[in-house]
């Protein structure tokens, strides 16, 4: 679910019969201006009227009376709010007020859980798009560093990632490796047909159907080179890593139990029986992932041999849309009935693996499933965490 989504869509909502183009003021709660505030930007909002932002009973301004503007009322349902509207009425500022209480009456679930009960998939490599971006460049508030790979000390390369204004990003993030190569190809054969229809600017006419394209011809040239470069960069680092067969053997350790053929792989992608046996100083005893966990996350996986494992909480949150939540794996869930509104937080952190299953989820089930936690890691960071509390 997108949240940033979410909020202008409710907003719109809120007051159809309104056009866009009309002044609207938006009053809101403390908690829900907090909300509004963090999840959507302020430019959004002005594309649909909102000029004026205040908090149910704070400072109700200087200003003269307004009746030409429509007053939004975005509020919680509680006692408190009830009241501070009522005094907000009694002497009405706007021309207009709509009253939009955000509650609901469909039940939920909310799921907290603990980092530690699944340490595994913090560790394994990531084949899907944007969780390889974040893995191996790192993702931070949308911004991507391309290093230099010359050698010839040019400064980091800055590229904005954003599924909210990159429409190729958003329609391919959940791609895996291989897919998105072929997304690329499709998409630089795309531009390289429109450069070739603009060679042969001759008339006026030419020169004015250029004119018209130029921007969409700019946005795609930006976006071709932008991942290109990207893409580029992680088959680079994927070949100098060695991280195919790494990930086999990650995917054999999380999901099978080793043969033969596992220990021809070791020594093919050299990596250390022992290194594997002691990560980062963090033995299997210390990884907190017991017996009957592993047992449960080797039910059912998938036939990409890169991704086979899926997480701990993929089962958990899918046996709480199902409605069958054991009480082994939840404490007393007595009258837990099948739901399609979950709000995941994992504490300790999440993964952008975890993010894509629950995404998963939703198209499957048609569900309202949202996870957040304090954290992304990637795999290096999180071995390191592994270490330092694991040093007495």
């Amino acid at each position: 679910m997108d949240l940033t989504l979410f909020v202008e869509r409710l907003l719109v909502e809120a007051n159809p019969e309104c056009p866009d183009q009309q002044i609207k003021s938006l009053l809101m709660d403390e908690h829900l201006l907090k909300v509004v505030s963090t999840t959507c930007l302020q430019s959004a909002l002005l594309k649909h009227g909102y000029l004026l932002f205040e908090t149910l009973g704070g400072p109700s301004g200087a200003h003269a009376p307004l009746g030409f503007v429509t007053c939004v009322c975005l509020l919680q349902p509680s006692p408190d709010n009830i009241r501070l509207l009522a005094q907000e009425l009694q002497k009405p500022r706007f021309g207009h007020y709509r009253v939009v209480l955000n509650g609901s009456r469909d039940e939920g679930v909310v799921l907290i859980l603990d980092r530690d009960a699944d340490l595994v998939t913090p560790l394994l490599s990531r084949w899907t798009y944007q969780a390889m971006i974040h893995e191996l460049l790192g993702i931070q508030r949308n911004v991507v560093k391309l290093e230099d790979a010359s050698g010839a000390g040019k400064p980091p390369e800055q590229i904005i990632l954003s599924s909210k204004y990159d429409d190729f990003f958003l329609n391919n993030m959940f791609k895996n490796f291989g897919e998105i190569g072929e997304v690329v190809k499709k998409l630089v054969k795309e531009f390289q047909e429109k450069v070739s229809g603009h060679k042969n600017i001759e008339s006026i006419g030419d020169i004015k159907d250029f004119i018209v394209s130029y921007p969409q011809f700019k946005k795609i040239s930006g976006t071709v080179s932008k991942h290109v470069n990207v893409i580029s960069e992680l088959s680079r680092l994927v070949s100098a890593r060695n991280l195919l067969n790494i990930s086999e053997i990650e995917q054999t350790l999380s999901c099978h139990a080793p043969n033969e053929q596992f220990d021809g792989n070791l020594q093919k992608a050299h990596v250390s029986v022992q290194g594997l046996k002691i990560c980062h100083g963090r033995t299997s005893k210390h990884l907190g992932f017991r017996q009957s966990d592993a047992s449960h996350t080797k039910v059912k996986m998938d036939d990409n041999l890169y991704t086979q494992h899926k997480p701990a909480l993929f089962w958990l949150t899918e046996s709480v849309l199902q409605g069958r939540l054991s009480d082994e794996l939840a404490g007393d869930v007595r009258g837990l009935r099948p739901t399609k509104k979950i709000l995941v937080y994992m504490v300790g952190g999440i993964t952008y693996e975890e993010t894509l299953k629950m995404y998963q989820l939703n198209v499957t089930y048609n569900s309202n499933v949202v996870i957040g936690g304090c954290t992304l890691w990637r795999s290096k960071e999180f071995c390191q965490h592994l270490k330092t509390i694991s040093t007495p």
